[in-house]
């Protein structure tokens, strides 16, 4: 089976060939796998792990770094720290952090990106296209949040 009829498969409680192999990971893991098995890039590194699932994402606007804190578009900020993992960004406010009242909490809106990434070349045929576990709501599941990269707009279902 492709990776991406295996994921439909299983995402439809039908018989695959074996497990459909996902793989997530923070930036200390994906440096860490990377130099330990010799391989040059992330691609490389999900073909020899035969990893089934490939991620798209929105395309956000740069996080901003000033006196050592960054800050995403939403707010949210971090500073560089040793973790058990390797230096890393850690959570220093959330973005909600500095709210008082409810009224701030209903006013806040997240802005949205527009565009999305996708698998290179004809990674699209080939893997399962799922948004970043990061972008999809906790309740979202089954095909729902698998990308049919075949759409001309990439659009999740």
């Amino acid at each position: 089976m492709l990776p991406r009829e295996r994921v439909m498969a299983a995402i439809d409680h039908c018989e695959t060939d074996r497990v459909p192999v996902d793989l997530w990971a923070e930036e200390p893991v994906w440096e860490r796998l990377l130099s330990d098995l010799g391989l040059k890039t992330r691609d490389a590194l999900l073909e020899r792990l035969e990893v089934d699932v490939r991620y798209v994402s929105p395309v956000y606007p740069p996080d901003v770094v000033a006196n050592g804190v960054k800050q995403n578009m939403w707010g949210e900020r971090w500073m560089m720290s040793n973790t058990p993992w390797g230096r890393d960004w850690e959570h220093v406010t959330g973005a909600l952090g500095d709210v008082t009242s409810l009224d701030e909490i209903k006013a806040f809106r997240g802005l949205r990106a527009t565009t999305w990434t996708t698998p290179p070349g004809r990674q699209c045929d080939k893997y399962a296209a799922m948004r970043s576990p990061m972008e999809m709501p906790t309740s979202l599941s089954g095909r729902r949040a698998c990308v049919d990269l075949r759409t001309s707009s990439a659009t999740p279902r």
